[in-house]
């Protein structure tokens, strides 16, 4: 037996304190794969083989024709690898209720699409279910570049005068274009998509799912959903990495073809990393989420836009759904039993 001491439990100078609120305690994953119907074996092969080697952890596969008669309180994580059929209403209920009570459910590719369908139990939408609200995904994706941004104003923030020069990041926006003709757009774009590529993926480094990935992460992008994070989620990986573009010369048009989104000023999005993808399906991928994540009553849905072990080769995403099943009881649920 090995006794600690410490005195005292204070940390030294800006140093976290022993039994304060610092440190997120985690929970061993009680983790199940779904399986079977028309869920792909390929995708449960690779997942299952990442957590063998990677993990090495103790796991159960679930017929997912079975799952309404299966008791998955036992369980704190799911994996649905893609499927290719739909998922029904009552596979959906009985996964939501199981998330609201404090599971972690990881889904990938064409599963994450049923599930942020617009029948989905996913807040997170796909694309084509998202431009009703195009300017509100505009501005969250706005919101997320001024909060990593270092270029504060400080001497207006410091100011005791009101500004009446004050304007909202929207205000110069261009004007957006009608749900109509972003659903047109959209149409051709997807008629572009690659069958395999590799994107550029901006990382949040701040988030406990990126936890020890890089700033950038190579992205395998296909024909998969692409996911729109708003308010209600967090897009922990989107594609595209921004990069200064010089000088805005007049007239430049900051928006991009598919007109939802608009680029900060003086930056320009750099998106592929190598592969044929086209500047159609660029301008399609650019700023939507590669992984998502949002809470449900005390659980948490977390998407992938595709399969992040695919084939066993794509090790960088690989170490963002290991962080999912490792972290995600811990430090993204509140479940309600300790079993």
């Amino acid at each position: 037996m090995v006794y600690l001491l410490l005195a005292p439990g204070f940390g030294e100078g800006e140093l976290p304190e022993w039994g304060g609120e610092h440190f997120g305690l985690l929970t061993r994953p009680q983790l199940a794969l779904l399986s079977h119907g028309s869920v792909s074996s390929y995708d449960v092969g690779a997942t299952w083989h990442s957590i063998d080697t990677h993990l090495g952890i103790r796991h159960s596969q679930l017929d997912i024709n079975a799952l309404s008669r299966t008791d998955l309180r036992r369980y704190n994580v799911l994996v649905l690898p893609t499927s290719y059929g739909s998922l029904s209403k009552a596979v959906q209920s009985t996964l939501q209720e199981w998330v609201k009570n404090g599971g972690t459910l990881i889904a990938h590719a064409q599963s994450s699409q049923a599930l942020a369908s617009k029948e989905g139990i996913a807040k997170v939408k796909t694309i084509e279910n998202s431009f009703d609200k195009a300017l509100d995904y505009d501005i969250a994706l706005m919101r997320e570049y001024m909060a990593v941004n270092e270029d504060v104003a400080r001497q207006a923030a410091m100011s005791h005068t009101l500004d009446a020069d004050f304007s909202f990041p929207w205000d110069s926006f261009p004007k957006a274009l009608s749900e109509e003709e972003l659903k047109r757009r959209d149409k051709w774009l997807s008629i572009f998509m690659p069958s395999g590529a590799i994107v550029a993926g901006r990382t949040d480094q701040k988030h406990w799912l990126t936890a020890g990935t890089p700033d950038v992460l190579p992205l395998l992008y296909s024909s998969q959903p692409l996911l729109m994070s708003g308010d209600e989620s967090e897009a922990v990986v989107r594609a595209g990495v921004y990069v200064d573009s010089g000088s805005k010369k007049e007239g430049d048009d900051k928006k991009g073809a598919s007109r939802w989104f608009t680029l900060p000023e003086d930056k320009a999005l750099n998106v592929r990393m190598s592969g044929l993808l086209w500047p159609e399906a660029q301008q399609r991928v650019a700023n939507t989420a590669y992984l998502t994540r949002e809470r449900h009553g005390k659980g948490q849905i977390i998407l992938f836009s595709g399969q992040p072990n695919f084939r066993g080769a794509a090790k960088g995403t690989n170490r963002l759904l290991l962080n999912a099943i490792v972290y995600g009881p811990g430090l993204g649920t509140r479940a309600n039993i300790n079993l």
